[in-house]
């Protein structure tokens, strides 16, 4: 399949390799790396077994149980594909430790096919969510509790009594695609939506940014739902391109980059 041109042709092209260089950890991208239970490249209306790692790091995601595979979408962006979880039971996950540094980030290009719930389109902490959890971190496209449709993180430290909700300013809608980066600078956490830093409501804790490090048992990232002794809160999404920062700081440069890539590439006005 070829697929539309963005911001240059040729060897000059920028990627989010050519971008971060040996800061990238890992990167997912909806027109390569995308196979079916059948082991072929995943066509339209076809199911997704397993989203490759483009980077040099082999940080696959993946999903054995035929129910829960989320479905590759044709021409759904600016041309581009989407791979689709249906908000019902779809998700896959990298089942193994990695995303261990004090500093880091997570760029995500979604688009909600229906906003409401609470919907996990990036989950991060242990597969056992419970009282000896220690830090657990969810990334969601919605609204949780009486937050309506918020972009958000939420932390979890030691249990529930703990939590503390990161809200922003500005409300996520179905059909309209978004650049996520959600960030620690090891000291602070950041939320960046289509280009803008937004204001983060603290509710009145203190959270020190050191969140990959923080998280006692890193296993189980997930795209697509929470997954921890079953699926919940699935997210009815596209996402269409995954970038992952483990153990950096970005600079601003880097990050207003990777925007830009990520803005032409699809549409984005930012």
């Amino acid at each position: 399949m070829v697929y539309p041109p963005f911001l240059s042709t040729g060897s000059d092209k920028p990627t989010p390799i050519s971008i971060l260089g040996s800061d990238l950890s890992f990167w997912l991208a909806s027109t390569m790396g995308v196979f079916n239970r059948a082991g072929g490249p995943s066509t339209d209306t076809d199911d997704v077994k397993d989203w490759v790692d483009s980077g040099p790091n082999a940080q696959d995601f993946t999903q054995a149980i035929e129910a829960s595979q989320a479905t590759f979408a044709a021409n759904i962006l600016n041309g581009y594909p989407g791979i689709l979880f249906d908000g019902t039971d779809d998700y896959m996950k990298r089942a193994s430790a990695f995303l261990t540094g004090e500093s880091g980030a997570i760029f995500i290009v979604s688009q909600l096919v229906v906003a409401g719930g609470t919907d996990r389109a990036f989950y991060f902490g242990s597969s056992a969510e419970d009282s000896v959890l220690q830090y657990s971190q969810v990334f969601v496209h919605d609204h949780n509790n009486s937050r309506e449709a918020l972009q958000y993180m939420r932390i979890n430290i030691g249990d529930a009594s703990t939590l503390v909700v990161l809200a922003t300013d500005t409300t996520i809608v179905a059909d309209v695609p978004y650049i996520h980066v959600w960030r620690s600078t090891g000291t602070a956490s950041k939320i960046r939506i289509n280009g803008n830093e937004e204001t983060i409501d603290l509710g009145g804790s203190t959270v020190d940014g050191d969140w990959f490090a923080d998280v006692e048992d890193p296993v189980n990232v997930t795209l697509g739902a929470k997954e921890d002794t079953g699926i919940s809160v699935p997210s009815n999404t596209y996402i269409f391109e995954v970038v992952g920062v483990d153990g950096v700081d970005l600079s601003l440069a880097k990050i207003e980059e990777l925007e830009r890539y990520f803005a032409d590439k699809y549409g984005v006005v930012i």
